[in-house]
């Protein structure tokens, strides 16, 4: 991640005490995960599946970034 995406996504999630920019990040995450899972569920060569796998692995991670960010900004 870019510093400038990482400043970013910092300063949205301080910033959010009542979580909006928390469920707005979620919900784009959860978008990108869906996306991820149609592609692979038409079926795609190994190589690709390999690829798509590790995306997925990461936007959860991202996900999982993202609430304990919030937590810490916010309780």
């Amino acid at each position: 991640m870019s510093d400038a995406l990482k400043d970013f996504t910092q300063d949205l999630l301080r910033n959010d005490p009542a979580g909006q920019g928390r469920a707005h990040l979620q919900e784009e995450l959860v978008r990108m995960q869906a996306g991820l899972k149609r592609t692979l569920d038409a079926g795609v060569a190994p190589a690709q599946a390999a690829l798509l796998g590790a995306l997925g692995r990461s936007v959860e991670a991202a996900r999982t970034a993202v609430d304990r960010m919030w937590e810490r900004f916010n309780n």
